[in-house]
């Protein structure tokens, strides 16, 4: 069975249309007009941090945690590591 806990976290992110009062400072695109008809209205919403149930790349403990293991799961490795 596929598993993406950290994509399945940031697709429910967005469709709780949380309001942001964090960094990244775009606010899903609001005053980026043509930036955001450019890029894609989904490219901003789904650029989020520090969010409790989208865990912290610093020290994941949840959703990035578990899709390292399930990364080195995958590649037969003990350990896997998304860039930080």
């Amino acid at each position: 069975m596929l598993q993406s806990p950290l994509f399945d976290a940031v697709k429910n992110y967005v469709d709780d249309n949380v309001a942001q009062f964090h960094v990244p400072g775009h606010k899903k695109g609001n005053g980026l007009k043509e930036f955001r008809e450019y890029l894609g209205e989904r490219v901003f919403q789904i650029d989020a941090n520090g969010m409790q149930e989208l865990d912290f790349a610093n020290n994941p403990t949840g959703v990035i945690y578990e899709s390292e293991r399930l990364l080195a799961q995958a590649y037969g490795a003990q350990n896997a590591y998304f860039h930080r």
